[in-house]
């Protein structure tokens, strides 16, 4: 009896045939990744898989990655802002104009350790100006009022700059926002809520600090009562350690009301549990106010993995 002989070629597209159903099927069967909560807080979970960002060289956009578009990015460092501090402006190219953004690091940090996050944002297409502040535990005894809220003074000075200039980068000064990271989240909110308060060094005058939008990315939006030691809190007054807190400037008339904040949050549990807070008394003032949680992300993580979930939610804000 004669033997039938299958070609190997045929038993591999057999193979690959059976491994394809096996993947559909496995695929078919995972929950979705995104839900709604009934707090109308978005949770998002990331693949433990995700590949951190260099911190040096910019990598090449990829197709799955939602902040990589088409934009080269021109990089202008070392711009004075204030009498002593400078700023980046990453600028994209092809005509604009473009959102503008102004983008505050963590505290203790300054503006090169937030190149590759700034530069994601950029390729999104926005003009983004990236300032070292004053974000470091302010020093004196006793500490006043213009030591205490330096850090604002920076933060005010640097939306006046980048308004102002927002045209040398093919920006649009009228679309304005504000993307700050842990104490640049606390400061960028107050300035949202009362930049024009906030004076400081500028070198340009004559220009509204206050944006049209916000972007908070795990902000300590309670950082007195989370973060100040009680010798240092001691060595100000309460009233100027006020200043520095968002919640103050919640009771008062807003000078935009229009303006959009949009917090993100990871799984830090003190960090999202000021987040909602600050979210729900947002809403409460009648301030448009969106919260996205990141559970599986921690305080570092959160800005440090190239994460297109995030890039997608920061999108959302500068393209509504």
């Amino acid at each position: 009896m004669k033997q039938t002989v299958i070609p190997s070629r045929i038993i591999g597209l057999i193979m690959v045939l059976i491994f394809l159903i096996a993947c559909n099927s496995m695929l078919s069967t995972q929950p979705s990744s995104i839900r709604e909560t009934e707090s109308a807080t978005t949770k998002i979970t990331i693949p433990t898989e995700t590949v951190p960002l260099q911190t040096e060289i910019f990598p090449e956009p990829t197709h799955t990655d939602l902040s990589a578009v088409s934009h080269q990015i021109e990089v202008i460092r070392d711009i004075p802002y204030t009498s002593q501090g400078k700023l980046d402006v990453y600028q994209p190219d092809g005509p604009g104009p473009w959102p503008v953004v102004v983008a505050l690091h963590g505290g203790g940090q300054s503006k090169e350790l937030f190149n590759v996050f700034s530069k994601r944002i950029a390729e999104l297409g926005a003009v983004v100006f990236t300032p070292t502040w004053h974000s470091s535990e302010p020093q004196g005894d006793p500490l006043t009022k213009d030591i205490i809220t330096a850090g604002n003074q920076d933060a005010a000075c640097a939306l006046r700059f980048a308004r102002q200039r927002a045209k040398d980068f093919d920006g649009d000064p009228s679309r304005l926002v504000v993307v700050g990271y842990s104490g640049g989240g606390t400061a960028g909110a107050v300035i949202a809520l009362a930049g024009d308060e906030f004076e400081g060094d500028c070198l340009v005058s004559g220009h509204s600090s206050i944006p049209d939008a916000f972007i908070g990315i795990d902000g300590a939006y309670d950082l007195v009562n989370c973060c100040v030691p009680d010798d240092l809190y001691k060595k100000g007054s309460p009233e100027d350690w006020a200043l520095i807190v968002p919640f103050t400037y919640l009771d008062r008339q807003f000078v935009n009301p229009t303006v959009k904040f949009s917090l993100i949050v990871g799984g830090t549990p003190e960090l999202v549990e000021m987040a909602e807070t600050f979210n729900d008394r947002l809403q409460e003032v009648g301030i448009e106010s969106t919260l996205t949680q990141f559970p599986d992300l921690d305080h570092g993580q959160i800005v440090s993995l190239n994460l297109p979930e995030l890039f997608a939610v920061i999108e959302d804000a500068l393209y509504p």
